[in-house]
């Protein structure tokens, strides 16, 4: 995953998120495929499935936060 650093510090220095259109925040998704101009999405605002498709992107990070504050098979 590329990181946002190359932006500099101000918020609205960053590109827009093509799902939502608002300034981009990390965690985002980078699409592996896509030409020179790259499609990034948040994740914060997503309502799409990354990794099971029972379930949305928010809730997929929730989860993650979850095992990361209280520890895997918690």
């Amino acid at each position: 995953m590329d990181r946002l650093a190359p932006y500099g510090n101000d918020p609205y220095d960053k590109p827009p998120c093509r799902g939502c259109s608002s300034y981009l925040v990390e965690p985002y998704i980078k699409c592996a495929e896509c030409g020179p101009t790259p499609v990034l999405l948040c994740l914060q605002t997503s309502d799409f499935p990354v990794l099971d498709p029972g379930w949305t992107a928010q809730e997929e990070m929730a989860l993650l936060e979850a095992v990361m504050d209280c520890g895997f098979g918690n």
